[in-house]
């Protein structure tokens, strides 16, 4: 059967569940559209409404999407149903026929995820089942990737209680239309005990094509001394990059610091996920209600001991009556390139509703002894939670000539459930990083509208 004919079952799904239960009970109804209008090159229109209900641990749900053309996608225009699913969740069961998302462990063999702030949904189209007792459980799945030319992917993972933490494997299977499949297990365990937690999964691949088996191995540990919080993460991957000549199935922790920041998202460190070890390490600290500390730092290098990347990241936040103030300092070694990222943040609050809020980044970059200076800036008032209202611009050198960009933006609520944002102007290309998922989001320069209503 294919969606159009599961998408009306599900609809009568919903209709039985509706008719079960009070409206406006169970019943969750969101529509959120956008739109980009470009002064120059390509604009687009997006909608997505999504219908869901559950009664008594049944659910039933289904999204229909209108692309005119996609953001994300280039030049694609589309509209009907996009998925559906239905489940029943419980303490000892969950079965669920559909759409789904799913993430094995930390992601080593597979993550099918939806990123929407990123434009990306990558569900399995299938079911899958779990069955728990008391710490113990079992699950199966099987799924088709339509963002893969319906690629079909099957599996099953396991995990048992063990002393003071959990044993569990994983296992899947790739089959390609082009008639390539690969195999890949994992073994993972995790502790916790008293103020360490421990945990750590290794991972074995064959290849999708032709090629050679591939290793991945990623360690992690988390300490609370005395109000000292540190975390520590290591990882190796080796030939570990699961995919096809479309899409990436896996998405390993990168064991790096995710942006948040625009000058910080400007350049991104692209792991090297066929031939990387390394490590992270942040340590976070509270020494008084008004002060907040937080370090981290994180190194890459090859298997043949050449050195990937190195970063230093510093964040001071002090929090006094009306005043919020925060100081980055970020340091970033790729090869021959470096880039050093002050940042300045402060709020003001005029009272418990009205605040100000000031921020400045600022970027030197270096290679082969030519420097380069990028600024941002940005200013936002907020009357909370109706709307807020801000403006922010800078300038970037050698992008390949100097460019500057300045835009004005807010957000209003119409309602409890309605929102609406706005923003015209121009802003520069860069990263935007969702879950160790980047996708870079080109130079736009235009007007953009986006309505978020819940129903």
């Amino acid at each position: 059967m294919n969606k159009d004919g599961w998408g009306l079952i599900t609809v009568a799904l919903l209709l039985v569940l509706g008719t079960s239960i009070s409206w406006g009970q169970n019943i969750l109804a969101r529509n959120i559209l956008e739109y980009r209008g470009a002064s120059e090159g390509k604009s687009s229109f997006e909608d997505r409404f999504d219908l869901r209900a559950s009664w008594q641990g049944f659910n039933a749900g289904i999204r229909y999407e209108v692309f005119q053309p996609s953001r994300g996608l280039a030049d694609t225009t589309y509209e009907g149903l996009t998925s559906y699913y239905f489940s029943f969740l419980s303490e000892y069961v969950d079965i669920w026929v559909g759409n789904y998302y799913l993430t094995v462990k930390n992601g080593l063999i597979l993550d099918a995820y939806e990123k929407r702030e990123l434009h990306l949904d990558h569900d399995l189209n299938g079911a899958r089942f779990a069955l728990k007792y008391q710490g113990f459980e079992l699950a199966g799945f099987t799924g088709r990737a339509d963002w893969d030319h319906n690629a079909l992917i099957r599996g099953a993972y396991g995990t048992i209680p063990a002393f003071i933490g959990n044993l569990g494997a994983s296992y899947l299977k790739y089959f390609h239309p082009t008639g390539d499949t690969s195999e890949a297990f994992s073994l993972n365990g995790d502790l916790r005990y008293g103020i360490l937690g421990v945990w750590g999964e290794y991972a074995h691949k064959t290849p999708l094509a032709a090629g050679r088996d591939g290793n991945a191995i990623y360690l992690g540990t988390s300490i609370d001394l005395w109000g000292v919080i540190i975390d520590l993460q290591y990882k190796e991957y080796d030939d570990f990059l699961i995919r096809s000549s479309v899409v990436q199935y896996n998405n390993p922790p990168p064991c790096i610091l995710e942006p948040y920041y625009v000058l910080l998202s400007k350049h991104i460190y692209e792991v090297q996920w066929d031939d990387e070890l390394g490590f992270q390490g942040e340590i976070g600290y509270i020494p008084f209600d008004f002060l907040e500390l937080v370090t981290n730092y994180a190194h890459s290098r090859n298997h043949e001991s050449e050195p990937l990347f190195d970063e230093s990241h510093t964040e001071i936040m002090l929090y006094l009556d009306q005043w919020d103030f925060k100081v980055v300092a970020n340091y970033r070694k790729e090869g021959e390139r470096r880039y050093l990222t002050p940042i300045i943040e402060t709020t003001y609050y005029l009272d418990d509703v009205n605040s100000l809020n000031l921020e400045f980044e600022a970027q030197s970059e270096n290679e082969d002894r030519i420097g380069l200076l990028h600024l941002f800036a940005s200013l936002q008032y907020n009357h909370s939670p109706d709307f807020a209202i801000g403006l922010e611009g800078g300038r970037f050198e050698g992008e390949p000539e100097n460019n500057s960009f300045a835009r004005i933006y807010g957000n209003y609520s119409l309602s409890e459930n309605h929102k609406i944002d706005v923003s015209v102007g121009k802003y520069p290309g860069g990263f935007i990083c969702s879950g160790g998922v980047c996708r870079f989001e080109p130079e736009f320069e235009g007007l953009e509208i986006k309505i978020t209503s819940m129903f």
